[in-house]
């Protein structure tokens, strides 16, 4: 049984993941704004103690040190930063508001958490960081839309990984950022090209055979190398 951290878990691919884990008989920490919401209870009442509801803002650093006592004593063998906000704002409409948000939610608040929790991982542990494919400034994919604020900040995310991914800290480590594809949520929307079950089933097998070698890469959510 793995001990495993999911952030965004109330909703979308958090969600799926918060399941598949727990459904696997492992021990999950699920982290939301709102972890008393119905889907967390739920939840508690299908896998009792091996699902542990945690609220957490990830653009707060005081909610991010309220998270470690949680923790205390417990050693994390997956972090899956999964929490992300997506702004559509096109050219002409850009706000200082949706740029500063997009990276709070999706740079700065993943790196700050990994930061926390670094310590508290386990010498083959793995940090994956849910980037998108927006993130890749080689494919650039989608420029005439509105997304321009979250490509830059997945791509910033992306960033973080890599360099993360060489700190002395990580050790054993893996850290890898993945695009689990156009998925139909809140985010993704109904035009999506998968459920969410299709790209977390492929997210998990992915996961269960990274290697060391892998660390530091941006990878779809079937393993394949994504260009930056």
């Amino acid at each position: 049984m793995k001990n495993i951290l999911i952030t965004g878990a109330n909703r979308g691919i958090g969600l799926g993941l918060t399941r598949y884990y727990l459904d696997a008989g492992h021990h999950v920490y699920a982290t939301a704004r709102d972890p008393g919401d119905a889907e967390f209870s739920s939840m508690t009442q299908d896998f009792g103690d091996r699902f542990v509801p945690l609220q957490l803002e990830v653009t707060s650093e005081s909610s991010i040190a309220a998270l470690i006592p949680a923790l205390a004593g417990t050693e994390l063998d997956l972090v899956i930063n999964n929490a992300g906000i997506l702004p559509n704002e096109p050219l002409g409409r850009w706000t200082s508001d949706a740029f500063k948000s997009a990276m709070e939610v999706n740079t700065i608040g993943p790196a700050l958490l990994a930061q926390a929790l670094i310590p508290l991982m386990s010498e083959n542990s793995i940090l994956a960081n849910i980037s998108s494919g927006l993130g890749s400034c080689g494919l650039n994919i989608n420029p005439e839309t509105g997304l321009d604020a979250y490509a830059a900040s997945k791509a910033a995310l992306n960033m973080v990984t890599r360099r993360l991914a060489c700190k002395p800290e990580t050790g054993q480590m893996i850290v890898v950022a993945f695009d689990p594809g156009w998925v139909k949520t809140r985010i993704g929307g109904e035009e999506a090209e998968l459920t969410v079950n299709e790209s977390v089933s492929d997210l998990v097998a992915t996961i269960e055979r990274l290697a060391p070698d892998q660390s530091g890469l941006f990878l779809s959510r079937k393993g394949e190398p994504i260009p930056w």
